[in-house]
This record gives structure tokens, sequence and C-alpha cells, in this order.
């Protein structure tokens, strides 16, 4: 009553909201992802088998100490002590034998001897010690110069006389770290510049392959043990174990949509976007040669539940408006309003306020955390908005059952 009617025009024309940005352009995806459906499914269809061929390129390896940044202080650190010194990351070969004084015999300590010197050939190992190596130095000191010097003396008693004088001579605990008291067991220590699984395992078929051209001893047995080796078994086991998981999870969801949707069709929809996003995923992973470590396998289990959540949104709301008009089109249209909108700032809220500011961090599996589940939500989202409209124009729709029974051809 009091303001001028030119004055409110104005006023009113002020506080008009503009459309937001996801308005403009989410109608546009729509309409695009559902005239050109078949386009998008045979792209999609491209993509799977492209990511498919980056899974056969992961490879499984993990290192602790690498989980840090380049430039801290563990790294540097790691890098010096594995330049200056035999090496920092410790297995253990134990030769195991049947009877008290087997390591004495004189073949068996022979072996650990030749074995040791084909460990030190490796590139990864930069040295090793065992009880052979003090038997012979106690040789070099009474022999002198003579030829005996650093030979395996050839009877079990003399060796015994050795390692009698080892222990008179310093500290005779020292001896308990190669062998136990009734030398039985026998261990040669390892010591690798690299900690990475690939290289225990390279090392382990070796060894493999040592015995297998040199005959063991009889009645001796040899296995590993170890901080590196016990994490090489941890990381075979943990990742197994994650991919009976993702699978036995995968196939869980897949039961559960049967449920909701009440049929195969939709069901086998909506695991579209869950799929391309492992996929995807894991294949980008294998293409730049990232190694499949802990973080990321632990991360394939939790991405199970973010990745199906799109897909129900969308296909719940394309199936209730759907039965409503019978209209395809038109009920592409509406999801490309409001239920498009909201799984969108979904993605964005995700992406952008849980994940990214991850990359951030000073330890290593908190940036592939927020990475790896930064690329599982934007390769759902892009499947639920582009893939899944032309795949419920094709065959979707002849899942939903409507009341009138009326269906919508192409």
């Amino acid at each position: 009553m009091l303001i001028r009617e030119e004055k409110l025009k104005a006023k009113i024309s002020k506080s008009v909201k503009k459309p937001s940005f996801l308005k403009r352009i989410l109608p546009g995806i729509g309409q695009f992802a559902f005239t050109k459906s078949r386009v998008i499914l045979l792209g999609s269809i491209f993509l799977l088998a492209i990511g498919i061929w980056g899974l056969t390129k992961i490879v499984v390896n993990d290192n602790p100490v690498n989980w840090f940044n380049k430039n801290s202080k563990i790294r540097v650190a790691d890098r010096v002590m594995n330049q200056l010194f035999g090496g920092t990351y410790m297995a253990y070969l134990t030769l195991e034998g049947k009877n008290p004084d087997d390591v004495k015999r004189p073949e068996v300590m022979t072996y650990i001897s030749n074995l040791q010197g084909f460990l030190e050939k490796k590139d990864v190992v930069g040295k090793t010690s065992s009880v052979a190596d003090i038997v012979k130095r106690i040789g070099n000191v009474l022999k002198g110069n003579t030829t005996g010097r650093g030979v395996i003396p050839q009877r079990q008693d003399e060796i015994a006389q050795y390692l009698f004088l080892f222990q008179m001579s310093g500290n005779p605990n020292d001896l308990d770290n190669f062998v136990n008291n009734n030398y039985q067991k026998a261990n040669i220590w390892v010591q690798m510049k690299r900690g990475d699984n690939r290289d225990m395992e390279q090392i382990e078929k070796d060894v493999k392959q040592f015995t297998k051209n040199n005959d063991v001893p009889q009645g001796i047995k040899i296995r590993w043990s170890g901080l590196t080796y016990i994490n090489k078994v941890w990381q075979n086991l943990m990742v197994k174990g994650m991919l009976e998981a993702v699978l036995g999870g995968f196939a869980a969801v897949f039961i559960l949509m049967l449920l909701l949707f009440r049929s195969p069709g939709l069901a086998f929809i909506s695991m579209m976007p869950l799929t391309f996003a492992i996929v995807l995923s894991y294949g980008l992973v294998g293409f730049v040669g990232k190694d499949y470590d802990m973080p990321i396998a632990v991360v394939s289990s939790l991405a199970l539940g973010l990745s199906i959540d799109f897909a129900i949104h969308f296909i719940l709301r394309f199936q209730q408006k759907y039965k409503e008009n019978g209209d395809l089109e038109a009920t592409n249209n509406y999801i490309f309003q409001g239920p498009a909108r909201a799984i969108s700032r979904n993605a964005f809220v995700i992406i952008l306020g849980c994940f990214l500011p991850l990359v951030f961090a000073t330890l290593g599996p908190y940036v592939t955390v927020g990475v790896f589940f930064a690329l599982l939500m934007a390769f759902s989202t892009l499947t639920t908005l582009l893939l899944l409209p032309g795949l419920m124009r094709i065959i979707g729709f002849r899942f939903i059952k409507r009341s009138n029974n009326k269906r919508e051809t192409l």
C-alpha cells in the first residue's frame, strides 16, 4: 500500500533468482543421454573393455615405508641407510635338521655358505650373515695366509672346535643369533635394500630355484621368516581376502537389488554404476602403474555402498514416474529435474568435501583413499547420468509393470 507499483516491480524482478548451474545443464545432459542412448551404450562397452584391460596390468605390491612422502624424514633415512649399509629390510632363511648337531655337518655348513653366495649376487640383497661366516672367520684367524683360509672344514669335529673357540673368545650369546642351543637349526640373515613385496617374492622364487638345482642336504628343511617375508604373506592374504570380500559384497548387493526392484532386469541395470566405477577406477590404477597395496585393497570393499546409492535413487524415481504417465521421454525429463540435481549435488559434496581434501595429507594411504574414492564417485555419477537413461529407454522400461498395462515402444 505504501510502496509505488514501479518500485515494487523493480524490487521483485531483482529478487528473482537465476537458474542454478545444475538446473541449466542437467536437462540438456538428460536429453543427450536419452536421444543418443545407443551411441552411449556402445561407448560404454568400449570403455568397460579398456578398464578390464587395465585390470590385467595391476601389480600387487606394498611397502609400508612408501606410505610416507618421498621427502619425509623416514623415506630420506631409508634411502641413505640402504646406500651406506647392507640393507635395512630383514628376512631370515632358516635351515632346520631332524637331529641335534645337524648344523655342524660339513655338507650343511657348506650348503649355507653357497646359498649365501647365491643370495648376495642378487641386486636387492646387500648382505647375508650366518654361522658359516663365523666358522670361516675362525679358520682365517687360525690358519692365516694358508690355503685353508675362508674354507669350510670337512670334518664335523673341526667345525665344533671352531664354534667352541668362538664362544670362548667373546660373548657366548652372539652365536644364538645364528643357531639354537643344540645346533639343530641355523639362521641366515638376509639384509635387503628394498622392502617391496615383489622383491621378497622374487628372492623366495630364486631360493626355490637354487634348492632345485642344488639338492638340500639330507634331513634339512628350509623356510622363510622375518618382517619382510611376513609383510609379503600378509599382503597376499589381504589381497585374496579383499577380493573375496568384493565379489561376495557384489553378489550381496545384487541380491538386495532383486529384493528391492523385484526384477532381474532392473537389478542388473542398477549394478552398472557400481560395475563401471570399480572396473574403470582399478583399470586406471593399472594403466598409471600404481601398485595394488593395502589402502587400495581396503577401499575396494568400501566402494560398494557408495556406488549403488545413485542407481537406487535414479531407478526408483524413474519407475515411479513411468508408472504414472507411461511416457519415456517425459519420465526422463522429470528425472533430470529434481532427482538428477540431488544426485549431482550429493556427488559434488562427497567428492569435494569429503575425499579430495585428503589429497593434502602427509601420509600416503590418506592421499590414495581420497583420490580413489573421488574417482569412484565420479565414475559412478557419470554412469548414472549418462548410461542409465539410455538403458532405461532401450530395455529398462520393459521391466516396469504399469497398472493400466500400457507400455511405450521405441
